[in-house]
């Protein structure tokens, strides 16, 4: 009665933790694969360069690969452009550590955290830092940011440039801790020395030009490059030597004055040389920004703008608690995710409608007499008429009395500080529901404001102005849907409650909701085993978005009820136009015998989902999932050599440790597969993987079963939805004599999936052996 998993290749996705990275999250890599754009198997295929916004804006023949040419070649024509930009967040995103740079206090300044007493000081012309315990003296190298916090890194020497974890306060002019209400030790994931707060890996693609991390596994060690320190023009535009070259050539040819010179400069082959904004449509020019203003993962290597997004890069969905179930930010996210479930975004409204690309939201003027950027109101009166709006008819707040709740961005981007002093307005540009508040403690825009003030007190206010069945005064998505909102079925799907999927499936079929909605219900359903959400995935396969394509294609992992059934269905999606779908595709297709007419265009893939593993080698999900390949197609040698590669570069990755003891428990090495979960449930306790691995491979052992149980309840608490942990739970028990919390587990397990006969069927055995017992019959 106790198993295994049929799948132990899982590819495991870390849940947001509620310690949010200070600089950046942890990228985790999601497998995944392209269809090669010089093979003729893929010609069904769309590739980056032919995309159909990336013609509009970048039409550069395949095979010519522009170079970087640097942000002095570039301002060297674009005088004015380039004195916007030098004092711009962008100009100014990294530097060296230098009496310009540096705008921290380092007089021998200190700052206390927990038991620690850091120090900043200066010495032999450098900026230093003492810090951890013992205390230890490093040298500063870098800065990262200037406004309204500067953070400061250090490098090793292995090329590890690691950011301390204390920023200065640029205007309240102090040191503090990233995480003040934390104690981090050594060992732990956020430790400013471990993975998660490594620039190479984790900051420095959005705080560079030109980046190559160079990571080589054999030494350990990073030899990063980059063209600029910064975040420069190319990093927007695209590498320019060819535009450069146009320029030079056309500035030979022509000195007709009449004519501009971007006229004279446009080419019909090569329109300017590389991506620009002007006539790209609104999702290409979002895409080209959302590189670095998106909590994402990594998917395929190179990314150009003018390119599409899902095909290098997968955002943060609504799934995890990086989110409120209604899609307000929560963790640091940055703006991506929250913008595409914007209806401004779903009319073709790009970053560059409200935001000047050159200086951003920089304090200061950059250009004597330039005039003041335009308001959020001047910029939302564009398409809302301030006359209506703009009124205490609409916002219902004395303007004589305070500006506050006035503003259209008070009550629709209400703004959440992230790194202690940084405020980021969510761009979802919502409706407040104090209803949600009352029924899943989500916050709304007005008791953020009204502190004193109940949630209660916030809806009566809503019904009173704008009535009772409103978006504002209800549960309804909008007055006239009167459907209920979706954040009720995000929020009991990320619970795992047993009642979750047919919310789901009804969010994830509803074509009014933002795709990356669809696509987080689409990802929930993973865990929901019924008929009906695999049919409804099924159908989520054809739908118009790549977001929800990819995430049906990973939630169908498991669903299918022969192998030969999961060929027949996703095989043809290797031909689908988005990278981050043909990705999750080729995953689910590997180790299974396909026809031979899908073998070629497989192969083209697969080679593909090589290049997408092999480019990120400091991250452990890639060697984990060169485990899970070399596992499913047999040659289990490497398989375990891959899993301790990846434990090799971060031992808390649990995935591998679970997957490396699955895999020596399969070949009969149970005490190496039972040190490997001791371990995982020790470097990682609140897990209920190790848990449960260790449980069951120690209730082969009759004598242990009292162990058992205990790992078995350990796991239960935390994940006290996951019907199997207690159905083992259940048996467990009932094998040591224990039949009342036998009962109780299989009840549980019943109640979490009436739907499965297995649970059932033991669950009517043991109430027959109870009743038996009640009536004094013999125990069979």
């Amino acid at each position: 009665m106790f198993h295994f998993p049929l799948s132990s290749f899982v590819v495991f996705r870390l849940e947001s933790s509620a310690k949010a990275c200070a600089m950046a999250f942890l990228v985790l890599l999601m497998v995944g694969c392209s269809t090669p754009t010089d093979d003729a198997a893929t010609q069904n295929a769309t590739t980056p360069n032919e995309s159909p916004a990336s013609k509009s804006t970048s039409s550069l023949p395949l095979g010519l690969k522009p170079e970087y040419v640097g942000n002095e070649v570039c301002i060297s024509c674009h005088q004015m452009l380039g004195e916007r930009w030098r004092g711009s967040y962008h100009a100014k995103a990294m530097d060296f550590a230098t009496p310009e740079t540096v705008v921290g206090d380092f007089q021998n300044a200190q700052c206390t955290h927990g038991e620690e007493v850091a120090r900043f000081f200066q010495k032999d012309g450098a900026f230093w830092a003492a810090l951890d315990s013992p205390q230890t003296e490093y040298p500063i190298k870098y800065v990262i940011g200037f406004y309204p916090l500067q953070q400061y890194m250090v490098e090793f020497p292995d090329g590890r440039i690691q950011c301390l974890p204390y920023a200065w306060d640029v205007d309240g002019k102090k040191w503090y801790h990233l995480y003040p209400d934390e104690k981090i030790p050594v060992g732990d994931l956020l430790h400013w020395r471990q993975p998660a707060q490594n620039w190479n890996a984790v900051c420095a693609s959005c705080h560079t030009t030109g980046l190559k991390r160079n990571f080589s596994f054999e030494k350990n060690a990073f030899h990063t490059t980059f063209v600029e320190m910064n975040v420069g023009c190319e990093s927007c535009h695209g590498p320019g030597s060819l535009h450069v070259e146009m320029a030079k050539k056309r500035a030979e040819e022509t000195q007709e004055a009449e004519v501009s010179p971007a006229s004279r400069l446009r080419d019909p082959h090569y329109g300017f040389g590389f991506f620009t904004f002007e006539g790209a449509d609104g999702p290409t020019a979002t895409d080209a920004c959302s590189t670095c203003h998106a909590r994402r993962r990594e998917i395929y290597p190179g990314f150009q703008p003018g390119a599409k997004f899902s095909d290098f890069y997968f955002p943060e969905l609504l799934d995890t608690n990086a989110f409120y179930p209604d899609g307000q930010i929560r963790e640091e996210v940055y703006e991506y995710s929250s913008f595409l479930q914007s209806k401004f975004y779903a009319i073709g409204g790009s970053c560059s409608d409200c935001h000047d690309r050159f200086i951003a939201k920089a304090p200061q003027t950059i250009v004597s007499g330039e005039t003041k950027p335009p308001t959020v109101l001047e910029m939302c009166g564009k398409c809302h008429d301030p006359e209506i709006y703009d009124t205490p008819k609409h916002h219902f707040h004395n303007v004589a009395q305070s500006v506050e709740g006035t503003r259209c961005e008070d009550c629709h981007m209400p703004k959440t500080t992230y790194m202690g002093v940084d405020d980021r307005r969510d761009h979802a540009i919502s409706i407040p529901r104090p209803q949600l508040t009352l029924d899943l403690e989500i916050p709304n825009a007005c008791n953020r404001c009204h502190t004193n003030e109940t949630p209660q007190w916030a809806l009566d206010a809503c019904q009173r102005w704008y009535g009772a069945d409103s978006a504002s005064g209800s549960c309804f998505i909008d007055a006239r849907s009167k459907k209920k909102h979706f954040a009720y079925s995000i929020d009991a799907g990320r619970k795992g409650l047993p009642n979750a999927e047919s919310g789901l499936i009804q969010v994830l079929q509803d074509e009014t909701l933002p795709p990356i909605v669809c696509a987080s219900a689409a990802s929930l359903l993973e865990t929901y085993s019924g008929a009906e959400s695999k049919k409804a995935l099924l159908h989520a396969l054809s739908h118009k978005s790549e977001l929800v394509r990819s995430m049906a294609a990973r939630s169908l992992e498991g669903k299918f009820s022969t192998p030969e059934e999961c060929v027949r269905t996703m095989a043809p999606l290797l031909r689908d136009p988005a990278r981050c779908v043909r990705l999750e595709v080729v995953r689910l297709l590997i180790g299974l015998r396909l026809p031979p007419h899908e073998k070629t265009l497989y192969d083209a893939v697969l080679r593909e989902y090589f290049t997408s593993l092999e480019n990120l080698p400091e991250e452990p999900a890639s060697h984990f999932n060169f485990g899970v390949y070399h596992e499913r197609t047999g040659n289990l040698r490497a398989a375990e050599a891959a899993y301790r590669r990846a434990l090799t570069l971060s031992p808390l990755y649990f995935p591998a440790r679970n997957n490396l003891g699955m895999l020596l428990y399969a070949q009969q090495r149970k005490d190496e597969a039972e040190a490997q979960f001791r371990e995982m449930t020790k470097r990682n306790p609140d897990r209920a993987d190790g848990w449960y691995s260790l449980g069951l491979l120690i209730s082969e052992e009759t004598l242990r079963l009292p162990e058992a149980v205990e790992c078995f309840q350990k796991a239960g608490e935390l994940a006290p939805y996951r019907a199997r942990i207690f159905y083992n739970l259940g048996v467990a028990n009932w094998k040591i004599g224990r039949l009342d919390a036998a009962l109780e587990a299989l009840k549980r397990a019943t109640t979490l999936e009436p739907q499965n006969p297995e649970f059932s069927s033991a669950l009517q055995r043991l109430e027959a052996l109870r009743q038996r017992e009640s009536r004094g019959s013999e125990v069979e």
